[in-house]
């Protein structure tokens, strides 16, 4: 005779083969030596009647709070699962913000020390670099190689509790340069674990804000190119389908260094072909998992050479 195991949460049920129930138990191994079929067919057919004969449950009533308690740990189990492309959607977000603030705040710091030591904020260009000097030294004889404007300075005297001030702030800001360090190493280590293809051709950042246009990677696979091309750039659209206004040629691929970099007439060609390679670079990352980026970036090159010769 043969016998059919049916799986669910609750456990395991056998039934013969005209599904008529026969035994019920937590544990698999108790049906080992039947050699059972793995078949759930039996148990979706007559589980009210299962429920009852397996001594689960008395009556309709008891049965419905099986369910539900069934459906409850159904959705703690799927929440349970690891979500790491949710995790690259806020990290990218997170530093998204956090660019924003250290801008804002270095721009801040920039005008409060530049009351010290204007000479020194208008020849340091490079604001993380100016944090650090800042941070360091405080007063602006010390800071190192710029002595001689120091002396000829025009900015006003900072006393000690001013300059302790502006010390501490320029750490908290310096702080903040050295965890965004810490948290693009790791959306760049998570990138390429969940999405090594896209990530090669399009970086670590790019690709966690195409996912987070997009909402998922199976969504990003599914997109077509020209969607792809435009995503990030859905307001520019509507004004064009709207009020006529000029067509736009890339979203957010636009922080791509191909485009940024390429003449303005040639930015919507290369667009077309970054997405199309993006689009197929999503495909391979969801449905196959293979990492194929020497293959995907070597293919780009080309295309682009061919482009520009």
């Amino acid at each position: 005779m043969k016998t059919y195991l049916a799986r669910s949460p609750l456990g395991y049920f056998l039934f013969d083969e005209k599904g008529r129930f026969l035994r019920y138990s937590k544990k698999e191994e108790e049906f080992e030596k039947l050699k059972p079929i793995p078949d759930n067919r039996f148990l979706r057919e007559n589980f009210r009647q299962v429920m009852i004969r397996a001594g689960l449950a008395k009556n309709d009533r008891e049965i419905n709070l099986l369910l539900s308690r069934i459906g409850i740990e159904l959705v703690k189990q799927r929440l349970r699962r690891p979500n790491y492309e949710q995790v690259i959607k806020l990290l990218a977000g997170t530093i998204e913000q956090l660019d924003k603030n250290l801008n804002s705040f270095s721009e801040r710091l920039r005008e409060w020390y530049g009351l010290h030591f204007p000479e020194f904020t208008k020849a340091v260009k490079d604001a993380e670099r100016m944090v650090e000097l800042i941070a360091k030294y405080g007063k602006r004889e010390k800071i190192k190689g710029v002595e001689s404007q120091a002396k000829r300075s025009a900015g006003m005297e900072f006393s000690e509790q001013d300059l302790k001030a502006v010390r501490e702030w320029a750490s908290c800001i310096s702080r903040l340069y050295h965890q965004r360090k810490q948290l693009f190493g790791y959306l760049e280590d998570l990138s390429r674990q969940v999405m090594p293809n896209l990530t090669a051709l399009a970086g670590p950042f790019l690709a966690a804000k195409l996912l987070e246009h997009a909402g998922s990677l199976e969504k990003l696979a599914r997109l077509p190119v020209s969607t792809i091309q435009l995503l990030g750039a859905e307001k520019a659209l509507f004004r064009h389908l709207k009020a006529k206004a000029k067509v736009p040629k890339h979203g957010i691929i636009f922080l791509h260094p191909l485009i940024q970099q390429a003449k303005p007439e040639l930015r919507g060609k290369i667009a077309r072909i970054l997405a199309a390679k993006l689009s197929l670079a999503a495909k391979i990352d969801y449905f196959s998992k293979e990492d194929r980026s020497k293959e995907l970036k070597k293919s780009l090159d080309d295309q682009i050479s061919k482009l520009l010769s």
